[in-house]
């Protein structure tokens, strides 16, 4: 899902995006519930959740505005 900070989406904003991609138009350019929504409809849709599931993959959720103190792309945990 690509987020533009836009009033409004138009679909030729997703030319040249991957097959599958979805769009969406937030006045901040920043997720939001409604946005989170539609992502977890459409991601939801491919079966994403089970086949992640099945292979091992754990989803994590960060509570809001603490993913610049948690930078999990900057850390890595061994378990």
């Amino acid at each position: 899902m690509l987020i533009f900070p836009r009033a409004f989406f138009k679909e030729r904003m997703l030319f040249g995006a991957p097959p599958g991609t979805i769009g969406a138009a937030v006045s901040s350019g920043l997720s939001n519930d409604e946005m989170y929504l539609k992502f977890m409809e459409h991601f939801i849709k491919f079966e994403a959740v089970e086949r992640a599931s099945a292979a091992g993959v754990v989803m994590v959720t960060f509570p809001p505005h603490t993913s610049n103190k948690l930078q999990p792309l900057d850390l890595s945990m061994v378990l």
